[in-house]
């Protein structure tokens, strides 16, 4: 997401670590619950999350203090 053409990590890179920190968290929590079910549809969620949670993990930034 650009603002002012200058990505919003770089103008909010506090805000922006806790919006990826809420991701990874729901996220993760889902991918947890949605395990053991073997439907196709579930297969394709759990498939979506992993991607998801890889893309946040790659985009993962310390919050500064």
């Amino acid at each position: 997401m650009m603002i002012f053409n200058i990505p919003a990590l770089e103008l909010f890179p506090g805000l922006m670590s806790e919006f990826h920190r809420g991701i990874r968290e729901r996220g993760s929590e889902l991918y947890e619950l949605l395990q053991g079910d073997p439907s196709n549809t579930t297969r394709l969620k759990l498939d979506f999350l992993e991607r998801l949670l890889e893309r946040v993990e790659e985009n993962r930034v310390a919050p500064e203090i």
